[in-house]
């Protein structure tokens, strides 16, 4: 997929889904894995809810999950 650009707390990190895998890796600034690959099938999207940074995506079994990245 295209990488995202996003920012936490005045920080950079691009996120880039593998659609072969199901896997979204999230790289901070200096393009090293953040954490773990987190799995999901569908388009994510990254948003701030209350001063928490979340990674959403979508199974293909129809679950939502809401992944907390920092």
């Amino acid at each position: 997929s295209t990488p995202q650009v996003f920012f936490a707390n005045g920080i950079p990190f691009i996120a880039i889904q593998n659609k072969t895998e199901n896997l979204i890796y999230v790289l901070n600034e200096k393009g090293e894995l953040l954490t773990q690959p987190f799995f999901g099938t569908t388009n994510f999207n990254i948003a701030s809810f209350e001063n928490k940074t979340c990674l959403i995506v979508g199974s293909s079994e129809g679950v939502i999950y809401n992944y907390h990245i920092n």
